[in-house]
């Protein structure tokens, strides 16, 4: 193959989610002669390094960055065999992994994939794995770097642990360490002792390039208080209304109205039709593990502002399949038949081993259609037994639950390019789901509930 005219199509090929093109591309320019570090770096490298700033700039989402690096990964299964016989040097060693008590991986294995393609030599030791499985990887790879992922605020502290894990077989001093998911700030990882901060996985390549050069990774700390605004000056002064009811006119706050219906039910309602209550709502949702872990705290906030909402319980006519404790470390079944696995009391465990594997099986997905079969007077009597605000015992969370029947990350990447079964199943959950809001607005509560989660803590997902 003539010329450089091959990088372009390559890159194209694995920027646009070709993985069969990537791998035969791959195959053709290296039997042509091209050598495979010259591959790597002006074909896949540049094709990676696009899609994380695109990923950045939210022209890319999480699916179309997957498509990206499972499209690299074919390509580079070309190319590593023949780096190693050649002893080509990588940028560098990294060790990579999720922490034990978490068992998510979809950001750590895209950050394993970005390395990857970044020329680095990666790893992953996979979920669950605890500081001295860490240490002793570190050590047996001769690791450059350190790569911890967490996505429970639960398990973050294990991230020090490594920390002291590394000092503790004295590895510290040979290893960089870099940090990162969702719930971490650069201020916590400064905390722990880590070398760096990736707030994203286009980031966690520049940063581990970064760590090795001997660059600085963390910025310098920035003062407490308003961020600057473009110019670098600090923005104009807000003033900003607190209290519910309260209109601003050129600086006069009119005093709210005074409530004539002091019951939690009608405070609710006064809110909703915007009548100027003595107060907002409230309603608290914790985790059994933060009554565990701050059981004063959060017994003093439950005296203090007591709820005003509350959801009704299942009160179905017939028992609802599934079992266990959702809470619990161990397994728990719900009502959809999916199988969560957790590692901690308190917190809601992880689908490892989705119903949807294949798209054949979505044919023979049982629906919980005992939930459309509740007690409607024992649904009566608690709306009545009680002056608080009443939320139907449904929630509608199509996107969630088919993470949990396709798993997140074969999910995202249908989503990209949706096979008919994933149409027709979104068709019947959607039809499921009418059914049983309608069967609920039937009834004496006070409002159906609607929840998905679409978000990342940075941007949409899709």
């Amino acid at each position: 193959m003539t010329g450089q005219g091959w990088a372009a199509d390559l890159s194209a090929s694995v920027l646009e989610g070709r993985a069969p093109e990537a791998k035969g591309l791959t195959q053709e320019v290296l039997e042509s002669g091209v050598p495979p570090e010259e591959v790597l770096e002006l074909g896949l490298i540049p094709a990676m390094a696009e899609a994380g700033n695109r990923f950045e700039d939210q022209r890319f989402f999480l699916p179309e960055l997957m498509f990206a690096a499972r499209a690299m990964k074919e390509a580079l299964g070309l190319i590593q065999p023949l780096l190693a016989d050649r002893d080509v040097p990588s940028r560098g060693r990294v060790v990579i992994g999720t922490v034990v008590g978490d068992l998510h991986d979809i950001g750590k294995n895209v950050v394993a994939a970005m390395l990857e393609g970044g020329g680095f030599q990666v790893h992953d030791l996979g979920v669950n794995v605890t500081p001295s499985a860490f240490a002793e990887a570190a050590r047996a790879h001769d690791a450059d770097i350190v790569g911890l992922s967490a996505l429970l605020t639960t398990t973050m502290p294990v991230m020090r642990e490594v920390v002291e894990e590394l000092e503790r077989i004295g590895f510290r001093d040979h290893v960089k360490i870099l940090v990162g998911g969702a719930p971490l700030t650069e201020v916590f990882a400064e905390e722990i002792g880590a070398d760096g901060y990736a707030p994203s996985a286009a980031q966690a390549v520049s940063a581990a390039r970064a760590l090795l050069s001997g660059d600085e990774v963390f910025p310098a700390a920035k003062p407490a208080g308003e961020k600057p605004g473009l110019d670098g000056d600090p923005p104009p002064r807000r003033e900003v209304l607190v209290s519910a009811g309260l209109k601003k006119d050129r600086g006069h706050a009119e005093p709210p109205a005074p409530v004539l219906d002091s019951s939690r039910r009608e405070l609710v309602k006064q809110t909703l039709e915007f009548k100027s209550p003595a107060r907002l709502p409230r309603q608290l949702w914790a985790l059994p593990w933060a009554a565990t872990r701050y059981p004063e705290e959060l017994a003093r906030i439950e005296r203090d502002f007591p709820p005003d909402i509350t959801t009704i319980p299942f009160l179905c006519s017939e028992p609802v399949p599934g079992g266990g404790n959702a809470h619990v470390v161990g397994s728990f079944v719900d009502a959809w038949g999916c199988t969560f696995e957790n590692l901690q009391d308190g917190i809601i465990g992880q689908v490892k081993n989705p119903q949807l594997s294949d798209w054949s099986q979505a044919a023979d997905l049982r629906f919980p259609r005992e939930r459309l079969d509740f007690d409607e007077e024992a649904v009566a009597e608690f709306c009545h037994g009680t002056d608080q605000y009443v939320l139907a015992g449904t929630c509608p969370r199509p996107f969630e639950r088919l993470q949990f029947l396709r798993g997140s990350e074969e999910l995202y990447l249908d989503l990209n390019r949706p096979p008919r079964e994933l149409l027709d199943l979104l068709d019947r959950m959607h039809a499921f789901y009418l059914e049983e809001l309608t069967l609920w607005a039937k009834t004496d509560v006070d409002a159906l509930t609607f929840m998905d989660d679409w978000g990342s803590q940075r941007a949409l997902l899709v």
